[in-house]
């Protein structure tokens, strides 16, 4: 028996809570799918004195809920962008 049920995991990108709803294009088909989206911004310093500043943006969603053979090349629209 599993420790949580596909409905307690649905509650943890819920838009009514923490989550957003984006849009996953793959192979001309569209799919509304709920998720967190995250924008970290990491900051190493090198041997020298320069500071590298990167931002990877992230959207974490159930793997149920992505179209079959969604993978690199996908698009995901969030907000219009």
């Amino acid at each position: 028996m599993p420790v949580e049920s596909a409905a307690d995991r649905a509650s943890f990108v819920s838009p009514d809570d923490f989550g957003i709803t984006a849009i996953w294009s793959h192979d001309g088909a569209t799919v509304e799918v709920n998720g967190i989206l995250s924008t970290p911004t990491m900051s190493t310093r090198g041997v020298s004195e320069v500071e590298t500043i990167g931002v990877e943006t992230c959207l974490r969603c159930l793997s149920a809920d992505l179209p079959n053979g969604a993978g690199q090349g996908d698009t995901v629209e969030v907000g219009g962008r």
